[in-house]
């Protein structure tokens, strides 16, 4: 199987209508490479694909002392041209531990993830169910939280994908953490037998995270399970938007994710 992930934050500068031209563009590109599930972030209302809208999904809303706000959402589009609906995963509490020992404590939620986290994890669904791959999704807090909360993100996809029947599980997204740091975090935070059990990937070849002077990080990968062959390659953007200005770029490539195949000769 193939999907895509794209954070979509700024694509488009301000005009909606151009956000729409930018994204059919990559989408079509991305179905014209077999792709079977696009799966976005930082949706906004009013993005339609095929003119069909992209309903934002999971936004998670924040009262503030004059009106209440909400933060974007997901969405998810099948290779039909459908919108799939996406379900909320419920993350265990968790006591963590940074890669020195220390517990990371928080003044403001303790272990309990929806205390913490801006946004929600996604549960997209089983790639080639009802016995397939566990597929969840994450924007994860772009701050020094990212590390500890994926860490227990992580942690609720294996110990729920254990036992239920399922062939493994693959969680993609804006993890907004360095993949090799993360490593470090599993690898104090889970068991001996849970590390082994779990892989990291991305495009070590291509960062993703597309600031305003080039690509300098990697932000966007996935964590799977290790009987999975994953392989990860982020998708250049030059060909769909070489004759738009640089300010309309978003500020992340998409990733072009393959499940059990090689995305080898693919672009």
């Amino acid at each position: 199987m193939r999907l895509l992930f794209w954070n979509v934050q700024r694509l488009g500068g301000n005009s909606p209508e151009l956000k729409q031209i930018l994204i059919e563009g990559v989408m079509e590109e991305a179905f014209r490479m077999d792709v079977e599930w696009i799966l976005l972030c930082e949706i906004t209302s009013d993005t339609e694909f095929s003119e069909v809208p992209i309903q934002k999904q999971l936004a998670i809303g924040k009262q503030k002392s004059r009106k209440s706000t909400a933060q974007l959402g997901y969405a998810w589009i099948t290779s039909s041209r459908e919108g799939g609906e996406l379900q909320p995963q419920m993350i265990d509490p968790m006591v963590v531990y940074s890669p020195s020992g220390d517990n990371v404590r928080m003044s403001k939620g303790g272990k309990y993830f929806e205390k913490i986290s801006k946004r929600t994890v996604a549960y997209v669904g089983q790639d080639q169910g009802p016995n397939g791959v566990n597929i969840f999704m994450y924007h994860a807090n772009a701050s020094g939280k990212a590390l500890r909360l994926v860490t227990q993100v992580v942690s609720t996809c294996v110990n729920d994908t254990d036992g239920c029947g399922a062939l493994g599980f693959l969680l993609v997204g804006d993890l907004n953490c360095d993949p090799t740091a993360l490593q470090s975090w599993l690898k104090v935070n889970l068991t001996k037998n849970e590390y082994k059990s779990v892989g990291v990937a991305w495009d070590k070849q291509q960062y993703t995270h597309n600031a305003r002077q080039g690509a300098t990080r990697t932000l966007d990968y996935c964590v799977h399970s290790s009987n999975l062959t994953c392989e990860v390659k982020a998708l250049p953007l030059d060909g769909v938007m070489q004759n738009f200005e640089r300010e309309n770029f978003p500020d992340h490539h998409p990733i072009l994710v393959g499940i059990g195949e090689s995305l080898a000769n693919t672009f």
